[in-house]
């Protein structure tokens, strides 16, 4: 009587008994892909374009002010609708803001002036 051993494939041949695709790890689907026939294997992702030069990233800095909540509310308020209305940075949509009122300093100067605008 001739004795039959049992042999099992090298381990790297090896693919768990599985109840879905989600059970296995990155390597193992990388070697179960390696050894599909080409017609078997998904074609890989298109390259993806090359991102398109921008303008140089302005310097940023961070400031700490305090101010009155509704006041501050404004400001968060239209900071969001000129978001949503234009789909800019809202660090970019701040800048403008900032720089607005900068430009306006004499009025702003009028209205702290002026004792029914500042109490």
């Amino acid at each position: 009587m001739v004795r039959q051993m049992r042999m099992s494939p090298p381990e790297d041949q090896v693919v768990p008994e599985l109840t879905g695709l989600d059970q296995l790890t990155e390597e193992e689907r990388r070697r179960i892909a390696t050894r599909m026939p080409a017609a078997g294997r998904p074609r890989p992702a298109a390259p993806r374009p090359a991102p398109q030069p921008t303008k140089a990233d302005p310097e940023m800095t961070r400031r700490s002010w305090y101010a009155e909540k509704d006041a501050s509310d404004a400001l968060a308020r239209a900071v969001d609708d000129l978001h949503h209305a234009t789909r800019e940075p809202k660090h970019v949509i701040v800048s403008a803001l900032f720089r607005l009122a900068a430009d306006h300093q004499d009025a702003v100067l009028g209205r702290l002036r002026s004792p029914e605008e500042h109490p």
